[in-house]
């Protein structure tokens, strides 16, 4: 038998020990990627929670790794090693793809918060 426990766009994670996590960041957490609704910080020892945003849609993020471009229409994958997004397929996830790209910032329709 089962039940509904939760029909919202956020999910609670986890959070390890030694680990900063910046509002508004995109972070993978317990196999799920999502934007950070607070600012955590866990010490030596210590583990907290943060409450991840998870909805589909249009996210505008700067989170993007170095070196890389963006065009209209590029998949966007969740480089996990680099904690950021990147074009390349392997051994990443794909998260989403490109709506607009600018200078240092892409705009992009996240469909998929489950990693790989």
């Amino acid at each position: 038998m089962g039940r509904l426990v939760n029909l919202t766009d956020t999910v609670k994670v986890s959070v390890p020990a030694n680990t900063t996590i910046a509002q508004g960041s995109f972070v993978a957490l317990n196999g799920i990627l999502g934007l950070a609704l607070n600012n955590v910080v866990t010490g030596v020892g210590e583990t907290g929670e943060e409450i991840l945003y998870i909805k589909k849609g249009i996210y505008e993020t700067s989170q993007i790794k170095s070196g890389v471009t963006f065009s209209v229409g590029d998949k966007v994958y969740w480089d996990n090693t680099a904690k950021a997004f990147s074009r390349t397929a392997t051994d990443n996830t794909l998260v989403g793809v490109v709506t607009e790209a600018g200078t240092g910032y892409i705009q992009f329709l996240f469909t998929n918060p489950v990693l790989s």
